[in-house]
């Protein structure tokens, strides 16, 4: 009998797993030059020189937003279950998603996509001032590599809060 009960949970947690490897993104921004077993079809972007890239990462940070999502195609937020990142607006006006997942990027899996492109469901959380970071300083925080467990999301975007 504790088996058919156990047995409804199980299936929710391997459809929320499954959930956080097909979540939506936006078209990450990176160099053209950098290198990876990924073919280029995989990744399109709009910045596709190095010198472009330089410029979108030497823009100075003036305001960052904490935005959070569902993972996947759930609906629903709960706990620590949904997807995380920053939203940055530069000196310029311009505004900028910063966010890490598995197979997101080519040379980092912390990727920067144009804000413009966030679907609704994304829901701000919070925001301040910066005073002295860069678009570069946050795609450092959040870090090359993914890990579910130790290197989430959720963890680069806490560290991309830190950043003043």
């Amino acid at each position: 009998m504790m088996a058919l009960k156990i047995i409804p949970v199980i299936v929710i947690l391997c459809t929320l797993v499954l959930n956080i490897w097909y979540s939506e993104g936006c078209l990450p921004f990176r160099s053209s030059s950098s290198s990876s077993n990924h073919d280029d079809d995989n990744f399109p972007h709009d910045i596709n020189t190095k010198s472009d890239l330089t410029v979108l990462y030497n823009k100075r940070v003036i305001w960052v937003d904490n935005y959070k999502r569902p993972l996947g195609s759930f609906t629903w937020m709960w706990g620590r279950f949904y997807h995380a990142g920053v939203v940055v607006t530069t000196a310029d006006g311009d505004k900028w998603l910063i966010h890490k997942g598995d197979s997101f990027g080519k040379s980092s899996q912390t990727v920067v996509v144009c804000a413009k492109c966030m679907s609704s469901r994304w829901v701000r959380v919070g925001g301040h001032s910066v005073s002295y970071a860069k678009v570069g300083d946050y795609v450092g925080a959040g870090g090359i590599d993914y890990n579910f467990f130790a290197d989430n999301c959720q963890d680069a975007r806490d560290r991309m809060l830190e950043l003043d």
